[in-house]
């Protein structure tokens, strides 16, 4: 079972170098789905897409959203559920809103392959399932459900919201397994980079002790995890190991939560603005053209 908001899935018959560009589709819809338990399968392409559910070969996703509430026992993302390609997809200049209370929940993608999300932010609130019983791992993650492929980049995004777990959970990219685990930024990356990104959460909660600011699950080593911030009650971290920001650059402290809304500061100083494709707002965070 896959649905998607706008869309359901997305698969060329004969996928080749070229792109196809898909722009310009919103869904501003509340999703509600009850599933039969007996007959529902948990996997990484079953579940609820917010805008839509699969997209598989080479395509670009380009000014696009979802703006709603998600309710289901199965698994669901704000804006793709599942995103992979021999290709190298993107997805850039979109973004996603809203409440998520699913059985795994990401805010903007579930399971990110070989492809990329660039210059795009989700600002929503994430619940996972309580059910403990439940055999497989759930995810609880603020972007990002996981990663899997060496190809697959998340650049130049952030994620404003809150993430609450009930069997571990992620801010950023995120993935609990059998013990759960619980992070600001990345949760399960079995391959992939992650740069010039941040999270701003008043709390990001898990039912288990392995809890880290940033990083939940890396299997990829520290070397592709460059220049990334997360932000919670007054204290910024930054950087893989999760060494506090500097007490204050560019004239900002950094436990004020306006260091994010100034262009100048790290890592928003690595974005494109002019209107291309970002814009600075006035005491909030970027915003994007479209």
């Amino acid at each position: 079972m896959s649905i998607g908001g706008a869309i359901g899935e997305i698969k060329s018959e004969n996928p080749s170098l070229e792109q196809v560009v898909i722009e310009n589709i919103h869904a501003e819809i509340d999703i509600s789905i009850e599933i039969d338990e007996d007959v529902y399968e948990e996997s990484t392409l079953s579940g609820v897409g917010g805008l839509i559910s699969k997209v598989f070969d080479n395509y670009q996703i380009i000014n696009s959203s979802y703006n709603g509430d998600i309710n289901t026992q199965a698994t669901c993302s704000g804006l793709v559920l599942y995103f992979d390609s021999k290709f190298q997809s993107v997805i850039k200049n979109s973004w996603a809103k809203g409440n998520y209370e699913c059985r795994s929940a990401a805010g903007f993608v579930g399971t990110l392959g070989k492809s990329i999300v660039k210059d795009s932010f989700s600002r929503s609130t994430i619940v996972s399932s309580n059910d403990l019983s439940l055999s497989s791992p759930t995810f609880t993650v603020g972007f990002i459900g996981e990663m899997n492929h060496e190809d697959g980049i998340i650049e130049n995004v952030y994620f404003h919201g809150n993430v609450t777990s009930f069997a571990g959970f992620a801010g950023f990219a995120g993935f609990a397994g059998f013990a759960g685990f619980a992070a600001g930024l990345v949760g399960k990356v079995e391959a992939g980079s992650i740069k010039n990104s941040f999270v701003v959460s008043e709390f990001i909660q898990g039912n288990n002790s392995n809890t880290n600011r940033m990083i939940g699950l890396n299997l990829n080593g520290p070397g592709q995890i460059i220049n990334n911030h997360f932000y919670s009650g007054g204290i910024c971290y930054t950087s893989f190991n999760q060494t506090p920001c500097p007490p204050e650059l560019n004239g900002i402290p950094q436990g004020s939560i306006n260091y994010f809304y100034n262009t100048a500061n790290s890592p928003l100083l690595s974005w494109s603005f002019s209107n291309n494709p970002w814009n600075e707002a006035i005491m909030d965070f970027p915003y994007l053209t479209n």
